[in-house]
């Protein structure tokens, strides 16, 4: 067993879950925040909690893509450093613009897949029907939410990995 890469994966484990915990305690604070006591829906409602679980799964989605190229530029700090300290620190610091980018990149693909959506459906407002507890209506939006949240996640990903600053391959060409 390779004990370094092993340990690595236990720091990335690690990160996913305390990360994960934090950005969607937050998410769904912001999310109460937001609309829930903006529209004034009830906390038993079910569309309401549809309609949020598909936000929630979007930003886990986006979020997910953010700590492994974090630790792809952990591991080529620590080859490429004398002091451990010294990568950890900027390892916190890579981690946390890669996590702040990610948050900022899942509000806008969930605010803008919403808007969209409201925009082409003219003759029904989504946001009023999930609060009358149209379940029908939460069920789509939130497809159409994960969706475009599949579609977007991966781009995320080349993005994050284009700013690691990977060595040099030889060409053998």
């Amino acid at each position: 067993m390779n004990i370094k890469v092993f340990s690595l994966g236990l720091i990335q484990l690690t990160l996913a879950i305390l990360v994960g915990v934090l950005v969607l305690w937050f998410t769904f604070k912001i999310i109460k925040v937001l609309v829930s006591r903006k529209m004034e829906i009830k906390a038993d409602n079910i569309a309401f909690a549809i309609f949020s679980g598909a936000i929630l799964l979007s930003v886990g989605l986006i979020m997910s893509e953010s700590i492994s190229p974090a630790m792809n530029a952990y591991r080529i700090g620590i080859q490429d450093s004398q002091s451990i300290q010294l990568t950890a620190l900027a390892f916190v610091k890579v981690l946390l613009g890669y996590l702040s980018i990610g948050l900022l990149t899942a509000m806008i693909i969930n605010l803008v897949s919403i808007w969209l959506y409201n925009l082409l459906t003219k003759d029904v407002d989504e946001l009023t029907e999930i609060r009358n507890g149209n379940i029908a209506t939460a069920i789509i939006t939130a497809v159409i939410i994960i969706s475009i949240t599949l579609m977007a996640k991966d781009s995320l990903g080349i993005i994050f990995e284009s700013f690691i600053p990977y060595p040099d391959t030889p060409k053998f060409y």
